[in-house]
């Protein structure tokens, strides 16, 4: 334990813990914790999901589901209550989609801090029952922050309170699990049945309209690329059988890989990434791309651009423009100079500001100021 400092009793709430990139968030910090000897309790507010199998045997962490069946049980969630009860935190973090019901828990316990981090969301005109929600949640929440400076802004925006309210506390990466090697390429590039000289693009993201695959394909279609490049998307999700329909129809051979539980060997395999997303708050793909050494082209949503240096670090597009989105993979593909110079810096770069223990320290000591105070 750091400094001597007592060990925590943390629960971490969200919706499930399927695989996404809030999930893998909350899964690294959730670890982290528990090798700093704190007690880290998950409790799923759906479904357990399939990344539930990483923890369940890891020492310091214990998981369980409190079913929100609807509005009541947003309201009053007595599930979720009963499990906090039962374990007793001292700190209840909430992720996006689980926030209104640990602020009722709260309303109603004062034996805990509610921690609340959101994660992602759209910018749109909100119903009037969720913009008094979150209002209400607000003000039974300890700490607000956003993983993102353009997040932080936008729930600023939508509960009508200062910025200065809501800290930004970036999501991290393990920068060493990305570490490249001949070795590590020879076995990605087996996985992906790539040859030697084909350049690969890739694609890593859930099969969400949110993430913009289909404008990609429409992009990869208008490259017209040579026989030696391929493109691969690693991910499944609600719109699988739609995307693959639309590159048959296309007639853009892509290789969808679905779910993959080794995205950091596979994106070793990989010579330019792609995120094409309409909405992002983080997202930790592109980090764990940037953490490989690869070449990247995002849109200009989230924080996408100023992860990038806004261009420095890489190519920002404009979201649904699929001709500009396929000029900038084209630019990639034909100039291996550019290619190079984009991937020299990218690694420093995510180690020196997006580090997973820098995350961690930061939540910690959230923690422990609320607690003291």
């Amino acid at each position: 334990m750091e400094g001597g400092e007592s060990a925590l009793r943390i629960a971490m709430v969200l919706p499930s813990l399927d695989i996404g990139g809030e999930e893998f968030a909350v899964l690294r910090l959730a670890k982290s914790l528990a090798e700093r000897n704190h007690r880290v309790h998950i409790v799923c507010t759906d479904h357990l999901g399939e990344l539930a199998s990483e923890v369940s045997s890891v020492n310091g962490i214990s998981l369980a589901v409190a079913k929100t069946r609807g509005w009541r049980d947003v309201v009053f969630p007595s599930a979720l209550l009963a499990e906090l009860d039962a374990f007793h935190p001292q700190v209840v973090h909430s992720h996006t989609g689980s926030w209104f019901q640990c602020a009722a828990c709260r309303s109603v316990r004062r034996s805990f801090v509610l921690v609340h981090t959101e994660h992602g969301m759209i910018s749109r005109p909100e119903p009037l029952k969720l913009a008094i929600l979150k209002r209400l949640a607000r003000e039974r929440t300890d700490s607000l922050s956003a993983v993102s400076e353009s997040l932080r802004l936008e729930l600023s925006r939508q509960l009508r309170i200062g910025s200065d309210s809501i800290c930004t506390i970036p999501n991290g990466i393990d920068v060493a699990q990305f570490q490249a090697s001949a070795h590590r390429r020879s076995q990605a590039r087996e996985q992906l049945a790539a040859t030697a000289d084909e350049i690969v693009v890739g694609c890593v993201a859930r099969l969400h309209p949110l993430k913009g695959i289909d404008v990609l394909l429409d992009a990869w279609a208008a490259l017209k690329t040579e026989s030696r490049s391929r493109l691969v998307v690693i991910g499944d999700g609600q719109e699988r059988e739609v995307l693959r329909e639309r590159a048959r129809r296309l007639n853009v051979p892509v290789n969808f890989m679905g779910s993959r539980s080794d995205v950091a060997l596979l994106m070793s395999g990989l010579d330019v990434f792609v995120l094409p997303s309409r909405s992002e708050g983080l997202p930790l793909a592109l980090l764990e791309a940037m953490a490989t050494g690869l070449p990247c082209v995002v849109t200009d949503v989230g924080e996408m651009s100023a992860v990038l240096g806004g261009g420095d670090y890489g190519l920002v597009v404009p979201p649904e423009r699929p001709a500009e989105l396929a000029a900038a993979i084209g630019l990639l593909l034909a100039n291996p100079t550019r290619r190079a110079s984009y991937a020299e810096g990218v690694r420093e770069r995510v180690e020196s500001l997006y580090g997973h223990d820098r995350t961690v320290a930061h939540y910690v000591s959230t923690y422990r100021r609320l607690l003291q105070s």
